[in-house]
């Protein structure tokens, strides 16, 4: 009976499990709704119903572990996509790269057993070839503003093998306030041209005579022939005794540390500039970098932060340049464009300078004309306020020029072959540090400026 009554509940379920199959369906691919056939007879709808079950089940395990596997697989992938790609086993040995200013960065690494020497570089430059003995560091100059900079050290034992090598990427600091000057800020070259001030009587003869017949030629000198390369020396920089050649020679400054990549501009003047880590400025005229070591025309020494004028009650007068200036007095440096202003005056060279006269605060001179019409070295002249630089059709970056020449003006340094505004090089740089500013790189043009509208302020003779 009992197998009976089994036998009944059994058949009365397949047939209303049949039943509810019937009516089933089951979604393809492509949207379309797929009716399954159906059975012709309840047993056959309840051998169905049961092989569809085993095989739901089935899939719903199938599912499961496949839903498993392939999570497991997506995290397998995401950890390794975001892995850093494997470093060599020298940078485990430390180094950090810290973005100090918006134009310096300071490398530290650790010690490297039989470590010899540490060359660092800047984007594919070598800057400095340093001793490597112990913990080092290193500050890196000459960086521009909010930009992605890649530092490498490369350490070698004393037989030149590499022992350890480094490499990071640094991002430098945005720009906020304005590029550091050099020079005391109360010093010639530093302070504006006051209102009004006294011009000389024959000003309007001497602009016409040494600006107006050569300003076709008028250009910003930052070439890597005439502009003046500015090197950061650091206290692991190697020092030398820079031998002097020709002018001021019984002077002598001890050892100063100079870069390994520094090198002259490659003009006739070799003028080269190495700021010292104790606030020094060394400058050369005639500079060369030899096996025997540095050598100089002539080579003076003063405080980056001084009068840059370059007479001391120790030293008395000396310079590397004609007027007796610190080299690096009234250059146009590439940040200054950049943010839009300069303040301080400038430095300009003319081929019409005149003989036996030097202007204060100049000490010495080269000029060629024996006319009171031509302009002494050390000269103080001024673009005339009233110009309306904003209105000029010239690009921005003139501009900025003829603005500082409106508020500090410039000073008469040198005689040149034109018409010239010295500015920076981009020698010491390890990137065209002139076309970030916007201006071309190979002294361009400054023959739209209103030259006829310059004026020479009072001067006392000096010497």
């Amino acid at each position: 009976m009992i197998k009976a009554l089994g036998t009944t509940l059994l058949v009365a379920a397949a047939f209303a499990f049949g039943a509810d199959a019937e009516a089933q369906t089951t979604p393809s691919h492509h949207g379309k709704t797929v009716h399954h056939a159906r059975p012709h007879h309840r047993g056959a709808k309840a051998r169905t119903a049961c092989k569809r079950a085993r095989r739901h089940t089935h899939y719903r395990h199938r599912h499961r572990h496949c839903t498993a596997h392939k999570a497991k697989h997506r995290k397998l992938h995401r950890s390794r996509a975001r892995r850093p790609h494997a470093r060599p086993a020298a940078d485990r040995s430390g180094l950090s790269v810290t973005s100090t200013t918006p134009y310096s960065a300071n490398l530290r690494w650790n010690s490297v057993a039989g470590a010899a020497t540490a060359r660092v570089w800047v984007n594919s430059h070598m800057i400095d070839d340093i001793a490597a003995g112990g913990s080092a560091s290193y500050d890196i100059p000459g960086l521009w503003p909010a930009t992605d900079f890649r530092v490498q050290v490369v350490i070698r034992n004393g037989a030149g093998q590499i022992v350890a090598q480094h490499s990071r990427i640094v991002t430098t600091a945005a720009r906020s306030g304005s590029f550091p000057r050099l020079y005391s800020p109360n010093t010639f070259i530093n302070t504006p041209v006051g209102q009004s001030p006294s011009l000389e009587p024959n000003s309007g003869a001497i602009v016409s005579q040494a600006f107006q017949g050569y300003s076709s030629r008028a250009n910003l000198s930052n070439d890597t022939s005439w502009g003046i390369p500015v090197y950061h020396a650091s206290p692991q920089s190697t020092s030398y005794n820079v031998a002097c050649q020709y002018y001021d020679c019984w002077h002598q400054f001890g050892p100063v540390n100079i870069p390994s990549n520094a090198q002259p501009q490659s003009g006739g003047d070799g003028h080269l500039v190495v700021l010292q880590p104790g606030g020094q400025e060394f400058d050369m005229w005639i500079g060369q970098h030899t096996a025997s070591g540095w050598t100089a025309g002539s080579r003076w020494e003063e405080s980056a932060y001084g009068s840059a004028a370059n007479c001391t009650r120790v030293h008395g007068c000396g310079a590397a340049d004609v007027a007796g200036f610190a080299l690096a007095a009234g250059m146009v440096r590439p940040e200054e464009i950049a943010q839009g202003h300069i303040d301080h005056a400038l430095a300009i060279t003319t081929p019409d300078t005149r003989a036996n006269y030097i202007a204060c605060p100049a000490t010495d001179t080269d000029g060629h004309h024996d006319d009171p019409s031509a302009l002494p070295v050390g000269a103080h002249v001024q673009l005339d306020p009233n110009i309306n630089v904003a209105a000029l059709r010239i690009p921005a970056w003139e501009k900025v020029i003829a603005v500082a020449l409106q508020q500090y003006g410039a000073y008469v340094i040198d005689t040149g072959g034109s018409v010239a505004v010295y500015a920076e090089s981009n020698l010491d740089r390890t990137y065209n540090a002139w076309g970030r500013a916007g201006v071309p790189a190979d002294s361009p043009s400054l023959a739209n400026l209103p030259w006829g509208s310059m004026r020479v302020l009072s001067m006392t003779q000096c010497g």
